[in-house]
């Protein structure tokens, strides 16, 4: 039986210089996962967990102000409805998301954090569903996959 320790999950960042590493956040049993911006601040979070409903996964953002975490999408594992987290933008307030809630394909879209808003969409196919999602931001752009790459209106 392996043992898993108290602090597995925990985000550390480590200076590769001094061979030091510092907690910057510390992850319950019930987390998954983490995002982060362009400067590695970490701006989303994952979180697993059950009710009455059933399984689910609860896609968290970090309050640009309180700094709490704060939730704002639930995907059920039964009703097979994701929201997925693909990158941040410089403003503090916008993330980018690939969700095919209320619809038959993916698409990606702006999402304003504090208005709890879909802002404009940025990329949706009537025939198919996206082929693959965007996972690396970089300098304003959304790598959709290695073959080309998503520029939101903002970033031109």
């Amino acid at each position: 039986m392996s043992q898993i320790s108290k602090n597995q999950g925990d985000v550390y960042r480590w200076n590769v210089h001094t061979n030091r590493a510092e907690r910057v956040e510390r992850a319950d049993e019930h987390v998954a996962g983490f995002g982060t911006d362009l400067t590695g601040a970490l701006r989303a979070r994952l979180r697993t967990h059950q009710d009455d409903t059933g399984a689910y996964v609860a896609t968290e953002f970090r309050n640009a102000a309180t700094g709490g975490w704060e939730e704002h999408f639930r995907s059920y594992a039964k009703d097979r409805n994701v929201t997925e987290v693909v990158g941040f933008s410089s403003d503090p307030n916008i993330a980018y998301l690939v969700s095919n809630v209320g619809q038959d394909k993916s698409i990606l879209y702006e999402y304003d954090i504090a208005k709890r808003t879909k802002v404009d969409v940025l990329f949706q196919h009537k025939f198919s569903t996206q082929p693959g999602s965007p996972r690396s931001a970089r300098k304003g752009r959304i790598s959709a996959n290695s073959s080309r790459s998503i520029t939101p209106a903002r970033a031109r």
